[in-house]
């Protein structure tokens, strides 16, 4: 399905590509950090740093952001690994 110009198919598959990398695959929660924000987005759905606690991490429903901050802190972490992952590629190439 084509929403806004973006191709859902090509989008996952190269989300799959990143998860299967060497970077992501031993990386179990940031990869899931990273299918629930594309695959949120690929739905229309807005993407939360709380609903990201609660279906990601596993937080309770009443989790408040403000004063846990696993969801920043993980967010940095998957930055920094697909900016890893991007240097890594454009070494190959």
């Amino acid at each position: 399905m084509k929403e806004q110009g973006i191709n859902n198919a090509a989008v996952r598959a190269q989300m799959e590509r990143v998860l299967t990398s060497e970077q992501f695959s031993s990386a179990r929660r940031l990869s899931g950090f990273l299918r629930f924000v594309v695959e949120s987005k690929l739905k229309g759905s807005e993407v939360k740093e709380s609903l990201i606690g609660v279906e990601v991490y596993g937080r309770e429903a009443t989790y408040n952001p403000k004063s846990n901050s696993i969801v920043r802190a993980e967010a940095s972490r998957l930055r920094a690994k697909l900016r890893e992952r991007g240097q890594a590629s454009s070494m190959r190439s």
